[in-house]
């Protein structure tokens, strides 16, 4: 960091001095920016000031800090368009953009989004709607790079006078979407786009689903009170302090007490604040009441679940509520080598007060009928090598390999031949054999712990190898191609051979000894067989012999 502040959480000074980083922490899980928050005690000059937030300080740093994007072409502006990095023509284009053009129209609309990232902007404001924060007026923030997609994405910070009691039925949906000011936070130049994008149904449909999805999971009554109490729990003992010990010249900063009962009153907000913010929502878009969903996931690892195009992070949040004018989009997608049964719409759709089962199970695909293998793993030159055990060429275009970090390469223009290698390797290789195939691929190898996958065309399972290694040799092998070869059965080897093109040394012993037994077989048939020819001979002589004095 090349700034960073030390706040005492603003507004919420004399309470609990976490009402800010509890809210925004809360706010990041719908990718919206943050400013980081860490508790500390200050001293200055050895003198004991209390405990204070040290914060990210937002800026271009913080722009290039989280995006990579450098400071150069970055607008952060905050209010009504000022400035506080770059320039706000590009902001200004987008507000008379919206201003000026009808925004039922798809065209224009289409336009919107080139310039903002409406999602963005959505969440944005279902997280300050639902704080009930009055002091968003003069605290909306929201930057672009030039070196990103140079749309406009907003920051959720300074939400210290969010979550008062005396606030919790207080409907700021509709104070934040008044054409008039009716407020003094809400004027009209604050509420602007928020007013004019609801015109357009695309906007407004993805408002009420994400507004509905938000509510269900992260500012969900049981997901809330669960983050007050891991700020309570990291605070608490440091508060102690704080009251017992600040400087006694400062100005009246509260009691354990009061604390202790503040943070009563941010458990008192969340118990019905999600029940006023849908009954909000009914009244402003003319909506009955919402339908249940309860998400059951099975093997919730192997895939992803979207609705709304927002990832259901945590299986434990399994029940929704969505409103039955409304379809909901939902994608299930398994990872790689996995399939997925039981729901396969497109969307969520019920009726309104009815309840609806979702039931998806991940499960493995079946195993691929190819007849290929990974045979060595060269972890100090970061290659590796498959072999087609098959009795015809294997096509393996488009095929997928994966390692422990889940990156992937796909497999381009490469046909296998019977009983041949294929090398693909991240580092260049200079001293290539005729007979194999090479192919190129973005990730590297650990020498310490790694797993490789290999998929097929249809994503079913052909081999994989895992390995956690204690020494570091060279390379990680099989001994044999097979599972099973002269009675002897397959397993994978740490030594520091390196066969990499080529059967590995393990199985070609076996075979210079195979054609040694050969020899030694056919020696020893050749001797026998001349033996059992003299002896022959010898008795044929002596059976003529006594014919003859016979």
């Amino acid at each position: 960091y090349k700034q960073f502040i030390l706040r005492h959480s603003g507004g919420d000074y004399r309470s609990l001095r976490f009402k800010d980083a509890m809210s925004t922490s809360l706010a990041k899980e719908s990718n919206l920016d943050v400013q980081e928050s860490c508790p500390a005690h200050v001293f200055i000059n050895s003198e004991y000031w209390g405990v204070y937030n040290i914060r990210e300080k937002l800026n271009e740093y913080y722009i290039d800090n989280h995006y990579n994007c450098g400071t150069e072409g970055v607008d952060l502006l905050q209010g009504n368009s000022n400035i506080d990095e770059g320039r706000k023509s590009d902001y200004l284009k987008l507000l008379k953009h919206v201003r000026t053009n009808d925004l039922k129209n798809t065209s224009a609309y289409a336009k919107v989004n080139e310039m903002m990232d409406t999602r963005s902007f959505i969440n944005f404001w279902i997280y300050q709607i639902y704080f009930a924060n009055p002091d968003v007026r003069g605290n909306i923030r929201y930057w672009k790079s030039d070196s990103l997609d140079s749309k406009f994405r907003w920051i959720v910070y300074d939400t210290d006078l969010g979550f008062a009691p005396d606030k919790i039925k207080r409907n700021m949906l509709k104070d934040f979407t008044s054409p008039t000011k009716t407020r003094w936070y809400n004027p009209k130049w604050a509420t602007f786009l928020l007013r004019y994008l609801l015109k357009n149904e695309t906007f407004k449909t993805d408002f009420i689903n994400q507004s509905a999805f938000v509510l269900s999971t992260t500012l969900s009554k049981e997901h809330i009170n669960k983050r007050i109490d891991k700020f309570k729990n990291l605070y608490e003992e440091e508060m102690k302090i704080h009251f017992a010990k600040r400087k006694r010249f400062q100005a009246y900063q509260g009691t354990l007490k009061n604390w202790y009962d503040c943070i009563q009153g941010l458990k008192y907000f969340t118990k019905k604040r999600t029940i006023y913010s849908y009954e909000h929502l009914q009244e402003k878009f003319n909506l009955q009441k919402p339908f249940k969903v309860s998400l059951n996931i099975y093997n919730p690892k192997s895939g992803t679940v979207k609705i709304n195009h927002n990832i259901v992070k945590n299986p434990t949040f399994s029940t929704f509520y969505f409103f039955s004018e409304l379809e909901v989009p939902i994608t299930i997608k398994p990872n790689i080598g996995y399939e997925s049964t039981g729901y396969s719409q497109k969307t969520i759709k019920g009726q309104s007060g009815d309840s609806l089962f979702i039931n998806i199970t991940f499960k493995k695909k079946k195993k691929s009928a190819e007849k290929v293998i990974i045979n060595e793993i060269d972890y100090t030159n970061n290659c590796f090598e498959v072999f087609n055990q098959g009795d015809k060429a294997v096509n393996m275009s488009g095929w997928k390999i994966m390692d422990l970090n889940k990156n992937i390469h796909v497999v381009e223009n490469l046909v296998l031949p019977k009983k041949r290698f294929a090398v693909f390797h991240f580092n260049p290789i200079s001293n290539k054999i005729d007979t194999v195939l090479y192919q190129k691929i973005d990730f590297k190898l650990s020498s310490k712990k790694e797993k490789i996958e290999l998929f097929d065309q249809n994503e079913q399972p052909v081999d994989e190898v895992a390995y956690k290694l204690k020494t570091i040799k060279k390379s990680y092998s099989r001994n044999i191609p097979f599972e099973t070869f002269k009675k002897v059965k397959a397993k994978w080897e740490n030594n520091n051979d390196l066969t990499m093109g080529y059967h590995n040394t393990s199985y070609t012993k076996i075979l210079i000894n195979k054609k040694e037994s050969n020899k030694k077989l056919i020696f020893a048939l050749v001797c026998f067989a001349m033996l059992f020819g003299l002896i022959a001979i010898y008795y044929l002589k002596r059976n003529k012999k006594k014919s003859i004095n016979s």
